[in-house]
């Protein structure tokens, strides 16, 4: 359990630091670490963080072929997520997918998204990726899906979700 912590605290402080290539070594061996274990809930833990890390890494210097690195990532946690039934990263697996993915794909990560997701935060984080797709084909339903996004992160207490619901709305008008 300490070896755990340790992995999760040195990956997170190595992300906040801004060192992602740092943290992604960090819960690559939590990933395996959890694996070994065969805990499947803490290796879908772990894999999603690895793959947040990975994204963070690439945002400031994309490089060709991030984007399919990263959805193979992101589906190698959420395939963890579904073995273990861990719903909130059911639920942001697909949040992410759907905003790397387009066309009919990202829609069905966006319908089962919002179908698993169980706590008011993950419900803003869905329905944000609802508004920024639906932004382009209609902004009126836009506007109303990012009202209810908007007041779910508040009543979440979540700053953060707050700021993307903002970031979207801005971008959608």
């Amino acid at each position: 359990a300490l070896q755990r912590e340790t992995l999760i605290w040195l990956g997170d402080v190595s992300l906040e630091l801004g060192r992602p290539r740092q943290a992604q070594g960090y819960f690559q061996r939590l990933a395996a670490l959890t694996a070994h274990e065969k805990d499947s809930s803490a290796e879908a833990s772990a894999r999603y963080s690895l793959a947040r890390a990975f994204l963070d890494g690439v945002a400031d210097a994309p490089r060709p072929g991030y984007k399919a690195e990263a959805i193979a990532l992101f589906r190698r946690a959420l395939a963890k997520a579904d073995e273990a039934r861990n719903s909130t990263m059911q639920a942001r697996s697909h949040w992410l997918l759907s905003l790397l993915l387009s066309g009919a794909e990202a829609e069905k990560h966006l319908h089962l998204c919002l179908q698993v997701a169980e706590t008011v935060r993950d419900r803003s984080l869905c329905l944000n990726a609802l508004t920024r797709h639906l932004s382009g084909t209609d902004p009126r339903r836009a506007r109303e899906v990012s009202q209810e996004s908007l007041a779910l992160a508040h009543q979440a207490g979540d700053s953060l979700g707050m700021a993307y619901v903002w970031r979207v709305r801005m971008r959608a008008s």
